[in-house]
Parts: C-alpha cells; structure tokens; sequence
C-alpha cells in the first residue's frame, strides 16, 4: 500500500460501482473540496498503466471538474476483482451517519443556522439538527425524557419524513 500523488487523468473509475453518482453529492464533495482541498486519498488499484477507484469516486470526479491535474491516491497495488469488489462495498458500509444530536450540538456550538459550502446541509436539516439538539438537552441526570422520533429528510426537497 502506497500513498502516491498520480496525473488524474491516469484514475479511472470501476465498472461496478453501486453508488450511482448524484448530482446533490458532487456538489457537496465539490464544496467541501473547494474549502478545505482534498483531505481524504481516493483508494486505488492498479491496473497496467492505470488506477482503478475502489473508493473515493465522488472525490475523483469533482476534482475532475474542478479542474485538478493530479490527485492524491492509496494504491493497493494489484489486487483481484473480488477483493476490489469486497472493498468497495465493505469502505461504503463502514462509514457510520452522525448522531442527528450530537451533530445538532456541533452545528449549534458553530453558531451555524444557514447552509454554506462549509456545512453540507439544506435549511432544514440544519433547523431539524438544532431542534433535535434543543430538545434533548443534557442534563446532570443524562439525556432528558422528551420522546425521540426517528425522521428521515428528503434529499431532494429537504421534507422531514417520519419513519
């Protein structure tokens, strides 16, 4: 395994891929990428002259339009199709949602109640993340007794959907 910075254009993304890009991720990848520079390596194989994305495709494309000439990647050298395809799914199903909040707290401490670049969320998520972080206040006794709903928000509209 070697961290490598390569030409993006020698990158190429996987034929299996199950996440199909969105266009509301790669402008959320793209902002972050804007603030902050790419933070994260895009998880490569090798394939001949090429790397292969096995994780980071999102990151690999926005830098793409954003213009990037070289990309910075973890090659993990030559390695099978099955095990690529096990990596793809296993670093897509480890990464873990946020405590809505917790995240509510963070957001609050920021004094943030707008969408930015910075913060990836629509309006109403971010009220929905201070509401959650008002109600279930801390107290000396632990987490207050108000009932927790589950919800789920439309990407598409930003609607607070109950479960």
């Amino acid at each position: 395994m070697k961290h490598l910075i390569v030409p993006i254009d020698d990158v190429i993304p996987n034929r299996w891929n199950p996440k199909k890009p969105k266009s509301s991720e790669l402008k959320k990848v793209s902002n972050s990428l804007e603030s902050f520079g790419q933070c994260a390596p895009v998880v490569c194989r090798r394939m001949g002259d090429k790397y292969e994305i096995i994780d980071g495709e999102q990151r690999w494309r926005a830098m793409k339009q954003a213009g990037a000439r070289e990309i910075s990647i973890i090659d993990l050298g030559e390695i099978s199709d099955k095990d690529a395809i096990s990596l793809t799914i296993n670093m897509q199903d480890a990464r873990v949602e946020f405590d809505k909040v917790a995240l509510g707290r963070l957001l609050k401490e920021m004094n943030i109640n707008a969408p930015s670049k910075r913060i990836p969320y629509k309006k109403a998520e971010i009220d929905l993340f201070n509401k959650l972080a008002n109600k279930w206040a801390e107290t000396p006794e632990g987490i207050c007794k108000h009932k927790f709903v589950e919800v789920t928000i439309c990407s598409i509209c930003g609607k607070v959907l109950k479960k």
